[in-house]
């Protein structure tokens, strides 16, 4: 007897090692078919199985559910798996793939799929392997851009244009997010996007962008500058910058 989905009553089909309801989209559960029956209950219902790697296909049918990129979340997921737990990992991997695709699921997010999924994830372990791990996760600015040049279709002109200026800025800006140092890029080679306009289309804030295209802007005017001894590549002091109103010498 087919399985109904307990949100809205249609019928649950099997994705991807799931329950996925065919209409509201709801993962009920993982199915594995362990071999016995329990009295009452038909072999493959909603019930995890030691032997398999439970969390790794929740994450491959929650990407694929999602629109992500499945070969890049599962090769993440291998990664991060050596230094963190399963749930953990996969929550970390799905958050990481999402918004390098130009998406974005919140790190909660991904744990709240995860467990309802019937996979074990600790949030406060998350969050703290995301710190340890940041190096596996970190995309460059340049990816990131890849990302919205996609995501928003834009010319090879205005592409080139954003990515001389992430190469200008790139010794000023390790500390911060790529993404956002990307689209503040973007928004200066272009001179057509409002900073709202653009904020909306990638899905981040506008107060944000804003501020990293007042930063970006500083750069370019040489108002930010590093003091004697820091210069790239001198001591690996990566995202250091001074005052803004100082000049360059």
């Amino acid at each position: 007897m087919a399985e109904t989905c307990p949100e809205c009553g249609s019928q649950l089909v099997e994705r991807g090692g799931l329950l996925v309801c065919t209409s509201c989209g709801l993962v009920a559960g993982p199915v594995y078919e362990s071999g016995f029956e329990r009295e009452n209950e038909p072999i493959g219902f909603v019930r995890l199985a030691l032997f398999r790697d439970a969390a790794r296909e929740a994450l491959e049918a929650l990407a694929v559910k999602l629109g992500i990129p499945v070969d890049a979340a599962l090769e993440l997921y291998k990664r991060l798996r050596k230094h963190a737990g399963a749930g953990e990992a996969a929550a970390i991997a799905l958050f990481a793939t999402a918004k390098r695709s130009g998406a974005y699921i919140s790190l909660a997010r991904a744990c709240e799929l995860l467990s309802r999924c019937g996979v074990k994830v600790s949030r406060r372990r998350a969050f703290r392997n995301l710190l340890t791990c940041a190096p596996l996760v970190r995309a460059s600015s340049e990816e990131a851009l890849e990302v919205y040049a996609h995501k928003l279709d834009l010319p090879e002109s205005l592409k080139r244009k954003a990515l001389a200026i992430l190469r200008e800025v790139r010794p000023y800006a390790g500390g911060r997010d790529p993404y956002l140092v990307a689209l503040a890029a973007i928004y200066l080679a272009s001179g057509a996007f409002t900073i709202y306009g653009l904020a909306k289309a990638a899905g981040r804030s506008p107060g944000r962008l804003h501020d990293n295209i007042r930063f970006l802007q500083a750069i370019l005017a040489r108002r930010v500058v590093r003091p004697p001894g820091f210069e790239p590549g001198s001591s690996g002091a990566e995202g250091l910058r001074a005052p803004l109103g100082r000049t360059a010498p």
